[in-house]
């Protein structure tokens, strides 16, 4: 079983991987799409057996309070993102990309051994 990030995901693929917030995560230094996994397990034998987008763990039971802010930050964002970036680096969140409550940037996948 595997639970990662998903390059292939909307924020990633509009705002580009190196603005993702995910990857401003100091113990995440590998992500995946489908293909760069299938690519991956087949070199090992493996098959992806099911691929699932999932919201990232901590995403997953929001509440209210909590989309409310998102979904401020995540329009903030959208609508100037230099101005966005000039904020959160007030609170020293430099570069960080907001998270959408609602985003499937990850991804649940199980393999096995052909």
């Amino acid at each position: 079983m595997i639970e990662t990030g998903n390059t292939e995901s909307p924020w990633p693929a509009r705002f580009g991987l190196r603005r993702w917030w995910y990857v401003r995560l100091i113990e995440h230094h590998v992500f995946w799409s489908h293909e760069s996994l299938q690519y991956s397990a087949a070199g090992q034998d493996m098959e992806i057996l099911q691929w699932e987008e999932v919201r990232h763990k901590s995403r997953s039971q929001l509440r209210p309070a909590g989309i409310a802010r998102d979904l401020l930050k995540t329009g903030l964002y959208r609508l100037a993102p230099n101005g966005y970036a000039r904020l959160a680096s007030v609170f020293g969140k430099e570069g960080n990309q907001p998270c959408s409550p609602f985003a499937k940037d990850h991804f649940r996948a199980a393999l096995r051994r052909i």
